[in-house]
């Protein structure tokens, strides 16, 4: 049987990832740190996945794993699987990459050939940031044998309760780069080749993760604690949908080719927050409002292309304001540190029409509450 290596086995990497590599034949050799759950993959060889829209509970087999923090033993795995998917969060990239490397130069010493490695990380230009990691650790010639494979994960998978079963929706789409591997492209089931991958990076980010932002923040707001609450409150609902229909415009316009799946999206996006057995949290979700408002993270980035495209981002800009005031809140800051905290967040000049816009929707949203 061929071997994929999984390198971290959370709420992604079995939830999703994992679980695709199972189905599609592989035995899949899973990474991490947490003794208890290498131990206990060892010892069943299996896992349980709940789909909670369906009420349907599947075994995931033929699995096993290695310590984390033993780089011989992963670089072992590493140098004879087929290749190496990674889950393990953008902010843990730099702490594998010396692991990676290792099994590509054991690898590359057993005339084993070129390594891809699919990086399931929600991080865009997670191939260049990939890059930077391990260039320092590898040869010019070596690095030629690394195909670094954008994807984009594209389902919720709520945080955990029960650490035997993996709680998520059925929904289920892996987008790859297609132009990124080396080598031929192996069968995975419910994957798609993309080119040019951007635009299905984008639209993910600007659609999906940014609503998720938006409803979280509003959620927060209102005191709601789950996101399906939150979508139950017309006047969310209304921001989400407005927000999704401003970014799928933007969107459709600077990828004609996907013009038509990206508003298919936008519809189904609302149901997927709405569903009550997900039960995911505005905690989780809103979580690491720096980050989230960044230049080029999920709700700046989405409000800058809208306006790059010729549009407004009104309702964008509720999302944004929401998880501004959020961030002031949480920080014990008052209301007039608005402006200065959204250009440092931002990284953009007070006069930008991202800031103008979402300061006029942060004062209507705070006297709204």
């Amino acid at each position: 049987m061929k071997t994929a290596v999984m390198y971290g086995a959370g709420r992604i990497g079995r939830g999703l990832v994992g679980a695709l590599l199972a189905e599609s034949g592989y035995e899949v050799v899973f990474v991490d740190i947490l003794p208890e759950l290498v131990a206990r993959l060892n010892e069943t060889h299996r896992y349980a996945i709940f789909y909670v829209d369906k009420n349907e509970q599947i075994t995931v087999s033929g699995v096993r794993a290695v310590d984390g923090r033993d780089q011989e033993a992963v670089a072992a795995e590493i140098a004879r699987a087929e290749f190496v998917c990674t889950s393990v969060k953008a902010e843990n990239l730099p702490a594998i990459a010396p692991f990676l490397a290792a099994g590509l130069k054991q690898r590359l010493a057993r005339g084993a050939g070129p390594l891809n490695i699919l990086i399931c990380e929600n991080l865009m230009d997670s191939s260049k940031r990939m890059t930077e990691l391990l260039s320092p650790l590898l040869s010019a010639q070596e690095m030629q044998n690394v195909g670094l494979v954008e994807t984009t994960i594209d389902r919720i998978v709520p945080e955990q309760t029960d650490p035997a079963v993996i709680r998520t929706e059925s929904y289920c789409h892996l987008p790859m780069d297609g132009d990124a591997f080396l080598g031929p492209v192996p069968a995975i089931a419910h994957t798609e080749l993309v080119s040019p991958f951007h635009s299905c990076t984008e639209r993910k980010l600007y659609m999906l993760n940014m609503a998720h932002a938006t409803c979280a923040y509003l959620g927060t707001l209102r005191g709601v604690t789950l996101i399906p609450e939150a979508m139950a409150i017309e006047a969310i609902r209304r921001t989400v949908t407005g927000a999704l229909a401003e970014s799928a415009q933007a969107l459709a316009k600077k990828y004609p080719a996907i013009a038509s799946a990206t508003f298919d999206y936008a519809q189904i996006i609302p149901q997927r927050f709405a569903n009550p057995a997900l039960a995911d949290t505005c905690a989780r979700v809103g979580a690491d409002i720096p980050r989230k408002l960044s230049r080029n993270d999920r709700l700046i980035g989405a409000a800058c292309n809208v306006l790059e495209q010729g549009g407004t981002p009104n309702h964008i800009a509720v999302g944004i304001a929401a998880g501004l005031l959020c961030d002031l809140r949480s920080g014990g800051a008052a209301l007039e540190s608005a402006p200065a905290r959204l250009c440092q967040l931002s990284g953009l000049s007070a006069e930008h029409p991202v800031c103008q816009i979402t300061l006029q929707a942060l004062h209507e949203l705070a006297a709204s509450l």
